[in-house]
């Protein structure tokens, strides 16, 4: 019971309370391309990888440069399954996607099981240069249902949710 019951994952690691010690990420999906041998390729992580029930909080990338994103999760060739979720707190200084930041994650060699599922999430006083909340970078596809996003915000565009890849948007 998520609910009546949180798992708690903190970026809070250092001095509580002081964001600026805190991890650049709480998630970091990094995904192999693996060849069958018969002409047929997968990624390591497909939506059968599923995040269920937790609350993020206070991730806190600092980072300068345009390398490090996603506050509480960076998906990269990943498209896990990510479902009733609390993201709040969490901030890219200078990049993308303060909770999640979606990298070329799509369905090219996987026939639909890399579409990344967001579902039944709420997503809370995330802040990002682009992407307050969720940012799909090129070529991710991104389905979204029954999400909450409330006081999300960004410098530069999409206070809750900004893409430059295909997502798909319901009951939000």
């Amino acid at each position: 019971d998520f609910i009546n019951n949180p798992t708690i994952l903190s970026g809070d690691i250092g001095i509580a309370g002081d964001n600026t010690d805190n991890c650049f990420n709480i998630f970091v999906n990094i995904s192999e391309i693996i060849d069958t041998g018969d002409g047929e390729y997968y990624y390591s992580i497909d939506s059968t990888c599923v995040i269920d029930g937790f609350t993020l909080s206070d991730g806190y990338n600092s980072s300068p440069d345009w390398t490090y994103v996603g506050g509480a999760i960076y998906n990269e060739n990943a498209c896990p399954t990510i479902r009733n979720c609390v993201f709040k707190d969490n901030f890219c200084l200078s990049s993308f996607g303060g909770a999640i930041c979606n990298l070329n994650c799509f369905d090219d060699l996987s026939w639909g099981r890399l579409n990344i599922q967001i579902e039944n999430c709420f997503f809370y006083n995330n802040y990002a240069r682009y992407g307050g909340a969720v940012q799909n970078q090129s070529k991710s596809h991104t389905n979204i249902k029954n999400c909450i996003f409330t006081n999300n915000s960004s410098y530069y565009a999409g206070g809750a949710l900004e893409t430059g890849g295909i997502t798909d948007i319901s009951n939000c």
